[in-house]
């Protein structure tokens, strides 16, 4: 009985020291980000192989897009959430779920408890999901708001920045479940984001003929950076300047990359750290504090 109680109170110092801990050192890098405004942020954290990202206008929402990793490790509670404290995220103005792959929402019920989360979006496959069903009843049970977005919607409220789902479309039944991954464009001050799920071969070519501009300075890589065929269609037709890739691999896919782009991996960054508008874009990784401006 003894050594479970000081296996106990271990684990739980263990705890408080990794929140702390994540506090203090998001804190090093992450204050010249939250000073000021005029600009749209774009953070992408290290969750492994998962994804989160936030997105925070200038007229102060905050927009999540996927909050998870493989594993059984909380990263909502030991990651997400000390992150969103030091940046003094209360509220998540939106969650967006890109599609039903736990890796890409496992954390969102440990942030549910411990922020407000206005809505949750998600694309129609979510409520047909054996997989999703305990999210769904968690956010039934939490009066969370659950809406369905399809190609065409538009998230509002976010100012001067424009959110537009660009995919799954609204037949999307053909479609795998990475292929029905929610996809947004975010554009502002003559700057642009695509945000792309895990979809892979089909849903590049729904998106290719959705006959919507792609070109975006940002983008992150769909599926983790991993191989897709035709990858490099969506390149030619996006011309980032930066890849975002949120993964622990390092599989060298450098090859299906378009010349003159930067990529940059979460797991060898710690986290990236975007500022832009009209005047240009600011990238700082988490490891090093390094800069680099258009």
């Amino acid at each position: 009985m003894l050594r479970g109680a000081v296996g106990l109170r271990l684990a739980y110092a263990v705890g408080i020291c990794l929140v702390v801990g994540n506090i203090y050192v998001y804190g090093r890098i992450t204050g010249a980000l939250t000073e000021g405004g005029g600009a749209l942020r774009l953070t992408c954290l290290d969750v492994g192989h998962g994804n989160c990202a936030l997105v925070q206008s200038p007229n102060g929402k905050n927009i999540l897009y996927d909050a998870g990793k493989r594993g059984q490790s909380d990263v909502g509670k030991n990651v997400i959430a000390p992150f969103l404290w030091h940046t003094g995220v209360s509220t998540i103005d939106a969650a967006v779920i890109s599609h039903i792959d736990a890796d890409h929402y496992n954390g969102l019920p440990s942030l549910i408890e411990r922020f407000r989360v206005r809505k949750v979006l998600v694309n129609g496959q979510l409520f047909h999901s054996p997989d999703a069903r305990g999210l769904l009843g968690f956010l039934a049970d939490k009066d969370v708001p659950v809406e369905v977005v399809e190609r065409g919607a538009e998230l509002d409220g976010l100012g001067d920045v424009s959110v537009k789902v660009l995919n799954p479309p609204g037949n999307a039944g053909g479609l795998s479940h990475n292929d029905t991954s929610c996809v947004l464009m975010i554009e502002y001050g003559g700057r642009g984001v695509l945000l792309c799920g895990d979809i892979q071969e089909q849903g590049i070519e729904v998106l290719l003929d959705s006959g919507y501009d792609l070109k975006a300075d940002v983008v992150q890589s769909p599926h983790h950076g991993g191989y897709i065929s035709n990858v490099a269609k969506l390149y030619a037709a996006v011309r980032p300047q930066y890849i975002l890739v949120s993964t622990d691999s390092t599989e060298d896919l450098s090859a299906q990359r378009p010349e003159g782009s930067l990529t940059l991996r979460t797991h060898e960054a710690g986290a990236l750290f975007l500022k832009m508008n009209k005047q240009g874009i600011n990238v700082r990784t988490f490891n090093d504090g390094e800069v680099v401006s258009d």
